[in-house]
């Protein structure tokens, strides 16, 4: 879902973090493990990843159907 019809901007993290799930997801669930395991890969900050993901929770944009899985909404 595009953040112009959620209504909320995106920072360049969350969008990143968006895109990523988007991509890892291909329409569906992204486990934690798989996420962590891209993020290591791309020696990303995990720490970063998992603030945008909280935020991501916060505005609604992705939900965690189970813990540990990430769904875009």
């Amino acid at each position: 879902m595009e953040e112009e019809e959620e209504g909320a901007e995106l920072t360049d993290n969350e969008r990143m973090v968006f895109d990523l799930l988007k991509e890892l997801g291909r329409g569906g669930e992204v486990r934690l493990d798989d996420l962590e395991s891209y993020v290591r890969r791309r020696e990303l900050s995990m720490e970063n990843v998992m603030e945008a993901v909280r935020s991501l929770l916060e505005k609604g944009v992705i939900y965690e159907p189970v813990v540990g899985v990430y769904k875009i909404i």
